[in-house]
């Protein structure tokens, strides 16, 4: 690689998980949704929805990194397959700040067009407070609006 030129991407390889006891709590609460993300939910409900088929969960770390120790996460998301739309809702995706504007978003669609193409779906959704960034990507927004209460 040429001295000074940026690497493309991320720079950060998809490691499946089966537990959320591996991400960082730092990256769990980073994501902003109205009323906060409380780590301790995901780390408590994690066993029960990591038992589900339907259930995608992995971390983002450094490529260079040949070792099992995922304390290097600076990364992860969390999405599910509904089976009624035949889509993966992406839950979660959140990134360390030093690798933030280089790519993950795209990144994570190609991780979750594979699962669609080889389960056959129909296609993906992001939940996120930062459509801006999506709409990058190439997302557009859903006609489909949640509704709290």
């Amino acid at each position: 690689m040429e001295p000074n030129k940026k690497k493309k991407g991320t720079g950060l390889r998809w490691i499946p998980q089966d537990t959320f006891d591996l991400i960082p709590r730092y990256l769990i609460e980073q994501v902003e949704p109205i009323g906060g993300v409380k780590p301790e939910k995901l780390y408590e409900f994690g066993p029960a929805i990591c038992k589900s088929p339907f259930n995608i969960l992995g971390v983002f770390a450094p490529m260079d990194d040949k070792s099992k120790d995922y304390g290097a996460a600076k990364g992860f998301m969390w999405a599910g397959i509904n089976p009624l739309t035949e889509k993966i809702d992406v839950h979660m995706l959140s990134i360390d700040k030093e690798y933030r504007g280089r790519g993950i978003i795209k990144e994570a669609k190609n991780i979750i067009e594979k699962i669609i193409a080889k389960s056959a779906l129909r296609g993906m959704t992001f939940r996120t407070v930062i459509p801006e960034a999506f709409e990058k990507a190439g997302f557009v927004e859903s006609e489909i609006k949640i509704m709290e209460g």
